[in-house]
């Protein structure tokens, strides 16, 4: 189960200002904390009262956006029937999430890189061990669901199977990336390979 952190309603409106604002076109390094609280609609003085800097907002936004990108993959996949269904859904929305260069992750993903993370959280990247484990507790779990369904037999390696499933999302996601405008078909061919990639590695 993923434990969601508790965000008071002004860090919200905070967070989803400085968003708004890459929406817009602004970059991480011209953003200012003025900016950020006239988008938010709050005093200057209001936004510290939540966050110490403004690399804290950046830093808690990132932790923030990763955390409703990862519920809302959950959900979805929790609400397909069967171990294709939910697989076909996690490719779905990788799809939808690269396709969509307004969404939050999109706009951190390329505003953002691993060296800037690491300055904005002051070197701390436990959050990213945390989230990686929280994956891999739900791939194990779809590897189980699989397995009861007879597709194939119970993973009795557990960092081979999630290989396996890492290396059938990643051929997908290089499929799409060469794909200068995807059609259902071209994507539904690139998800029936990622597919049955997977079920020939865990069978």
């Amino acid at each position: 189960m993923m434990t969601s952190p508790s965000y008071k309603e002004k860090e919200l409106l905070i967070m989803r200002a400085l968003l708004r604002l890459l929406s817009g076109g602004m970059s991480i390094a011209e953003i200012k904390t003025s900016d950020i609280a006239q988008e938010a609609g709050i005093g200057k003085g209001t936004l510290y009262n939540y966050f110490d800097t403004k690399e804290d907002i950046f830093a808690r936004t990132i932790i923030y956006s990763i955390d409703t990108q990862l519920h809302a993959v959950f959900e979805q996949m929790n609400k397909a029937q069967d171990f294709k269904s939910k697989c076909y859904t996690v490719l779905r929305i990788v799809h939808e999430i690269a396709s969509n260069e307004h969404s939050d992750f999109h706009l951190l993903l390329f505003n953002l890189g691993g060296k800037d993370m690491k300055q904005l959280t002051g070197g701390d990247m436990s959050f990213v061990r945390r989230y990686l484990s929280v994956i891999r507790g739900k791939v194990m779990l779809l590897a189980q669901t699989g397995a009861a369904e007879g597709l194939f037999p119970p993973p009795c390696d557990e960092e081979y199977a999630y290989s396996a499933f890492a290396a059938a999302l990643m051929s997908f996601v290089h499929a799409r990336c060469r794909m200068d405008l995807p059609t259902d078909k071209a994507l539904g061919r690139a998800m029936d390979n990622a597919y049955t990639l997977l079920l020939k590695a865990l069978s």
